[in-house]
């Protein structure tokens, strides 16, 4: 996984396609959040994911793979595809205990930090071991 997101991190650094792309990604064990500033940067972005993962021969869950997408307190539809499938969109996600989502706070960067710090306390502990 790790040789994996290294190629696409790569492929997306220097690809003509991606010269004004503006992203970043959080990864724990096999899972990975996206930020994208766009849908049309997330989509190019999962996209090549998604074919450097055939190369590597994996596969993405896409039944487990959700999208959501806000400006503000305001939703944003979204239609992302892998594989000739649409991700199903949600409004709220769930992940180690951490909530993001656009309707309930105001303060979206709070909720981030907040899982970047769960992750850097769950990163520390492995690491005593």
């Amino acid at each position: 996984m790790d040789e994996l997101i290294r190629i696409w991190l790569q492929k997306l650094k220097t690809s003509k396609y991606f010269k004004e792309l503006i992203f970043n990604t959080l990864l724990f064990a096999d899972d990975q959040f996206i930020i994208s500033d766009t849908e049309d940067n997330l989509q190019k972005a999962v996209y090549l994911l998604y074919n450097i993962s055939k190369e590597c021969n994996l596969e993405i869950a896409t039944k487990k793979t959700k999208v959501f997408g806000f400006v503000g307190n305001d939703h944003l539809r979204t239609n992302i595809i892998i594989n000739n499938e649409t991700l199903e969109q949600v409004s709220q996600y769930t992940y180690l205990c951490c909530s993001i989502s656009y309707q309930f706070s105001n303060d979206v960067e709070f909720k981030l930090a907040k899982f970047l710090q769960l992750i850097g306390t769950i990163k520390r502990i492995i690491l005593r071991k």
